[in-house]
């Protein structure tokens, strides 16, 4: 396995099943879904990872998604500082840290076009 891929899921992240990564102050939580190289999939508009569904499995079928619920979306609380663009794609930059990702593609299903070149920041050296 590269280092560019997460671990398979295990006992702690079963295919679909839930985990927390703690990210600046913040429990964010994501699945991970599907094998081969790391796609990070971002919801717009308080999206969950239940909302993503029609996106998710297909992409799953040939990538590694992990699809992630940012700051006030579904099981990721919200925490008290704003709820911007920039933060969010600083959560989002050390979430790949977490996971140890060398390279990743940020998609979205909808919204959050600001958010992708921020995310892209980690790699910018």
């Amino acid at each position: 396995m590269t280092k560019n891929m997460v671990q398979p899921p295990n006992d702690r992240n079963k295919e679909g099943q839930g985990s927390y990564a703690s990210v600046n102050g913040l429990a964010m939580y994501y699945e991970i879904h599907g094998t081969g190289n790391p796609l990070v999939l971002l919801g717009g508009g308080f999206m969950t990872v239940e909302a993503m569904g029609q996106v998710l499995s297909p992409l799953s079928s040939s990538r590694q998604v992990i699809a992630v619920e940012l700051q006030g979306h579904g099981h990721t609380a919200d925490i008290d500082r704003p709820l911007s663009f920039e933060l969010m794609a600083d959560d989002i930059a050390a979430l790949i840290k977490h996971l140890e990702l060398e390279r990743c593609l940020p998609r979205l299903p909808t919204g959050g076009r600001d958010c992708i070149p921020r995310c892209a920041r980690p790699w910018r050296r």
